[in-house]
């Protein structure tokens, strides 16, 4: 399958945050990424090609999507600023419209939290709760890692938002238990176990990378 081949002859400026930091980014590429860009670009939108400005976006986290729309590489952080970074990383994806980098960071993330062996905090917690819509993979996520991979402790503190969504899923798996289906064997799995698609988002544009499977614990369907 061929490669789409981009023009790079045309570039669009950016204004990002509340310094209005520039970036020049080349038109073709971030419109074929990001239906955010694509419409912000278009004749009916921008027919004299002013800045695209995004002022509530953090420059740095820009920076970091850029690197990742050009080369699906990630920016370096340490192990305490890894998983936050990457959330925002990802919101700013999906704010975009851009489920291919959004499905990308998605992946980097499960990665990620297995190498620095940490999961979501709160902060990260209250980015998924406040952040992004209510439906979000992204939520699932994280609430996924507080069912499977958290100890009870870990929830003290949290917002009480958070832990009803983490209960509710509790109490989903648990009408699995049944007589060939221990409690052990139920809450066994961790968030890397999941299918590759589990936590993905798709579209025309993204199709998914396999076909998906029922969620063995009928988890992948409940988005509440």
């Amino acid at each position: 399958m061929k490669r789409k081949r981009f023009q790079f002859e045309e570039s669009i400026e950016v204004l990002v945050g509340s310094d209005e930091v520039k970036f020049t980014v080349p038109e073709d590429l971030i419109c074929d990424r990001s239906r955010f860009f694509k419409s912000a670009c278009s004749e009916a939108w921008n027919a004299n090609k002013q800045p695209i400005k995004l002022t509530d976006a953090d420059p740095q986290t820009f920076s970091d999507y850029l690197q990742c729309v050009y080369q699906s590489t990630y920016s370096e952080h340490d192990k305490d600023t890894a998983l936050p970074s990457l959330f925002q990383l990802y919101i700013l994806a999906d704010q975009l419209g851009d489920l291919v980098s959004a499905n990308q960071i998605m992946d980097e993330m499960i990665t990620c939290s297995d190498r620095i062996s940490q999961i979501p905090g709160d902060e990260c917690i209250d980015m998924a709760m406040e952040s992004i819509p209510s439906n979000s993979p992204l939520r699932r996520l994280t609430r996924d890692y507080y069912v499977f991979e958290a100890d009870a402790e870990k929830l003290e503190g949290c917002s009480e938002e958070f832990v009803l969504f983490v209960a509710q899923s509790f109490f989903h798996l648990k009408k699995n238990v049944d007589k060939d289906r221990t409690v052990g064997e139920v809450f066994s799995r961790c968030v890397s176990d999941a299918g590759r698609c589990d936590y993905h988002q798709h579209d025309a544009g993204c199709p998914p990378c396999v076909t998906p499977d029922a969620d063995s614990d009928g988890e992948k369907s409940d988005q509440s």
